[in-house]
């Protein structure tokens, strides 16, 4: 680390000292904890993005392509070949638009809903071993500064 710069790692109550490329830096190395917890548990999705994919459909309701692309905020292709697999490994299924036959819409079979399921119980389980150490209080400020991050966005 430079000269310069003081590291904050370990270090309590030096939040204000801490870099934003300390921070990107430590959300890295949560998520590589977090894979490592869910990799103990061994369940669900391959990756995070069909697992966000499932859960938006299943929040959404029905959605089209499209509402998940811009969700996903990727472009249409890629959001095709990955619905594609979801379809082909039978956790997703197209259905027409009732209202419209030319709009095909997403929603999720019974073994994507439980695949789903089973999942986010694996992921929050995974997520309480990593934030373990924090006491009720530091848990309490984390998801504050979670929820004021996450709204702007």
């Amino acid at each position: 680390m430079a000269a310069n710069k003081k590291s904050t790692r370990g270090a309590k109550g030096t939040g204000s000292d801490t870099s934003t490329a300390e921070i990107f830096s430590l959300m890295f190395e949560m998520g590589r904890l977090l894979k490592h917890q869910v990799a103990v548990d061994g369940s669900g999705p391959s990756t995070y993005l069909h697992l966000e994919t499932l859960r938006y459909i299943q929040e959404a309701g029905k959605p089209d392509m499209q509402a998940v692309a811009e969700y996903l905020r990727v472009k249409s292709p890629s959001a095709t070949r990955l619905i594609g697999a979801l379809v082909t490994d039978g956790l997703l299924a197209r259905v027409l638009d009732a209202d419209d036959r030319r709009r095909v819409l997403l929603t999720l079979t019974p073994s994507g809903k439980r695949m789903l399921d089973v999942a986010t119980q694996t992921r929050a389980k995974a997520f309480a071993r990593v934030i373990a150490p924090l006491s009720a209080k530091d848990r309490a400020e984390f998801a504050r500064l979670l929820t004021i991050i996450t709204r702007r966005s």
